[in-house]
């Protein structure tokens, strides 16, 4: 005895994956893979900050942002057409080296004893705040200046956070009038290179952008990476908005 179809049949839709397939990224140089991983944590935490206001506050990137974005540029590299081509191997456009992720500067109206005691490699340094800083995000002291006016403190943090978040925190010690994020090189607003992207309900949008010495605009290249890691080519003309 057979059942009836039109009754058994529960109509179901194709869950689509939620987090981007892995890409093969064993061919990569080491040098080229470092880049890589630096493009995908810059758009994790751009698209991290865009998401809700009270992230700006949170230091750790989400590291299922990270990965979404960075296997999702590895699938496109691991593509074979022209326009792949032009953005990795004729102008080599990777993320702008903003928002930064490792240094930051500290400006202080003296040198407190804890920042002493760190100077001198005497740790614990006897406040809570730095030390748990300290034990967490491993920093170290790249440079300190002294001045009539102001101490500069720059600091470097080895791991992919949001920088600003964890340099705020040294707001809240004594002898601390400000905190920024170090951003070198010549910045005047403007960059060259630059890949932006934005999550979409079954795939992920990448914008790549060049800019010539003449200001002229070679591109935009759109992509589309679905979850599944299908790769589409969207042509010169998309808005990301």
């Amino acid at each position: 005895m057979f059942a009836n179809c039109s009754e058994s049949v529960i109509d179901t839709e194709i869950e689509q994956p939620s987090v981007m397939s892995p890409a093969d990224d064993t061919l990569l140089s080491d040098s080229l893979k470092n880049v890589f991983i630096e493009d995908g944590y810059r758009l994790a935490l751009e698209s991290f900050l865009s998401e809700d206001p009270a992230n700006n506050n949170i230091i750790e990137i989400p590291d299922s942002l990270f990965k979404d974005f960075y296997n999702g540029l590895i699938h496109i590299y691991n593509t074979a057409s022209a326009e792949r081509d032009s953005i990795f191997d004729r102008y080599f456009i990777h993320s702008a080296p903003e928002p930064v992720f490792h240094e930051f500067i500290v400006i202080l109206d003296s040198t407190p004893s804890w920042l002493e005691k760190w100077m001198y490699d005497i740790t614990p340094v006897g406040n809570q705040l730095v030390d748990s800083l300290l034990q967490n995000y491993s920093l170290e002291i790249l440079s300190y200046s002294e001045s009539t006016i102001d101490n500069w403190l720059l600091l470097n943090c080895n791991q992919f956070n949001n920088i600003l978040a964890l340099a705020n925190l040294f707001k809240e010690l004594d002898h601390v009038t400000n905190v920024s994020p170090n951003v070198r090189g010549n910045y005047d607003g403007f960059w060259s290179k630059d890949i932006q992207a934005k999550k979409e309900n079954d795939s992920i949008v990448y914008k790549f952008i060049y800019i010539n010495d003449e200001f002229k605009s070679i591109g935009p290249w759109y992509f589309s990476v679905k979850y599944d890691g299908e790769v589409i080519y969207r042509g010169k003309s998309m808005n990301l908005e």
